[in-house]
């Protein structure tokens, strides 16, 4: 088990706060620190994914059927903050829950 924190925005974090699902989903939108992008490419390796493509805030990941969106947050000070985005982006504690597990959101 690795201690990787990781958050989950766009659609997933709406319905993670709602604690239900309202519609289906294209993506799952991942945030992770950035200084240990190697241990979540490792993680989508072992779950049999890849890396699909570079972007220029992150990188494309498929886990079988499913896409993950990931962007990069860094330690600021206190907490890990997401670029140009409002601080408080990255909260330490769980907001939300999916199938039920506490998950952080952004």
């Amino acid at each position: 088990e690795r201690n990787l924190p990781l958050w989950i925005g766009g659609g997933w974090a709406i319905d993670a706060r709602l604690g239900r699902v309202t519609r289906k989903h294209d993506d799952i939108d991942l945030t992770f620190p950035g200084e240990r992008r190697g241990e979540l490419e490792a993680i989508v390796e072992m779950l049999g994914g890849r890396v699909m493509e570079e972007l220029d805030y992150g990188f494309l990941a498929e886990i079988g059927d499913e896409l993950l969106d990931c962007e990069p947050a860094w330690w600021a000070d206190e907490a890990y903050e997401i670029a140009e985005a409002p601080q408080g982006s990255c909260p330490e504690a769980a907001e939300g829950v999916i199938a039920g597990r506490p998950v952080r959101c952004n």
